[in-house]
């Protein structure tokens, strides 16, 4: 008995977790699927994706795909980030700004964000 109960409870997850695509599918489709937004960028009232309002914060991340174009590399990035001493903007657990020390994975995060790819990649100045 013990061994039937554990198959349906994952027969139930398997259809509980379908479900719960499916509904995240849908909104997709309907265009009301509002994700997390990466530092620097921002949702107004509307709903609608614009850069931070906050310049520094648009230059720093503009700055890690500028440098990223002129050297080709996400090291090199974090290179010339550490003997600037710049620090990068990030979200704390609360979706305020902090600024902090680079690393590998945040530069890395930056640079394959597809959310940036509109905001920053195509237009890198305002």
């Amino acid at each position: 008995m013990l061994g039937l109960k554990g198959q349906i409870s994952e027969v139930e997850l398997h259809t509980i977790r379908s479900r719960l695509n499916a509904g995240i599918l849908s909104k997709a489709q309907r265009g009301e699927l509002a994700l997390t937004l990466p530092v620097g960028l921002v949702r107004n009232e509307f709903g609608v994706v614009n850069k931070h309002p906050n310049r520094e914060v648009i230059d720093r991340i503009n700055l890690v795909f500028e440098i990223f174009r002129q050297r080709n590399s996400a090291s090199k990035v974090l290179e010339t980030f550490n003997r600037e001493g710049l620090l990068l903007p990030r979200r704390n657990r609360f979706g305020d700004i902090v600024w902090r020390k680079p690393s590998m994975a945040c530069i890395i995060s930056i640079l394959k964000n597809p959310a940036y790819a509109g905001a920053f990649v195509l237009s890198i100045s305002f």
